[in-house]
């Protein structure tokens, strides 16, 4: 891995690391459904950063999960990289919905 490489993870983990740490600590103090959502959204996205990071440094190896001609670990990123963003989504359409 280059070092440009494990800097942009190592950023990337930290930043993830301080959104999903705040995140959780919010979550305790607010049962709201949109919000809870929302915080969903940040720990699914912080979970794709680390699952980057151990294919990338190939602590996990996407050749052994295969399914037929499909890698699983495709498929887990896929997922990984949407749902985030599903449920961004969703949070802001339940604040929308309870505001009209």
């Amino acid at each position: 891995m280059s070092d440009y490489s494990l800097l942009y993870f190592l950023f990337r983990l930290l930043a993830g690391a301080l959104a999903a740490f705040f995140a959780i600590l919010f979550w305790a103090r607010n049962r709201d459904a949109a919000w809870t959502v929302v915080i969903m959204g940040i720990l699914v996205l912080y979970l794709h950063i680390i699952f980057e990071l151990l294919v990338k440094i190939n602590l996990v190896v996407p050749a052994y999960f295969m399914i037929g001609d499909v890698s699983l670990f495709e498929g887990i990123s896929l997922f990984l990289s949407v749902v985030p963003f599903v449920l961004f989504s969703a949070g802001f359409i339940i604040m929308l919905i309870r505001n009209r």
